[in-house]
């Protein structure tokens, strides 16, 4: 089980990941769930493995997900194949900032790959125990991060 302590550097890195990315985080609420499904229409995972593993699931909206892109790449986005690569990127730069970080307080890590999940619904085994969950609300909508405890 990843020590709750632990969870803060999940939350820092991805803070400052979104925010190298341009973003504006105005607000964040931590919860608790233990839903085994994808929960957006958009649902970027990834992870680490090591000394600690954790699987990763951002999710947003297809609205969301388009905004963010076109954020990124500066133009507009309308194709959701070629947002949703974009924001996979965002996924392998979070594990790499998460990565860094745990090496820094000496804990070896390394990241997982970045995978696109483009349904609600979706069960993955990997997110059968209990996640911390992360909403953060942006210029782009809402940007949710669940983290596996295990």
């Amino acid at each position: 089980m990843i020590q709750l302590e632990l969870i803060n550097v999940f939350i820092s890195s991805t803070a400052l990941v979104l925010k190298n990315y341009g973003l504006t985080l105005r607000k964040e609420r931590l919860t608790v769930d233990e839903i085994p499904k994808t929960t957006h229409e958009i649902n970027v995972v990834f992870g680490i493995s090591g000394a600690v593993s954790s699987t990763i699931v951002m999710g947003l909206s297809i609205r969301g997900t388009k905004k963010l892109a076109t954020l990124i790449l500066r133009g507009p986005v309308y194709d959701l194949a070629i947002a949703g690569n974009t924001v996979s990127m965002i996924g392998t730069d979070i594990a790499t900032a998460i990565v860094s970080n745990m090496q820094k307080i000496g804990i070896d890590v390394c990241p997982t790959p970045t995978t696109v999940v483009d349904s609600m619904g979706v069960v993955l085994s990997t997110l059968a125990s209990k996640k911390v969950a992360i909403n953060f609300d942006t210029e782009v909508g809402q940007i949710d991060l669940r983290i596996t405890l295990e």
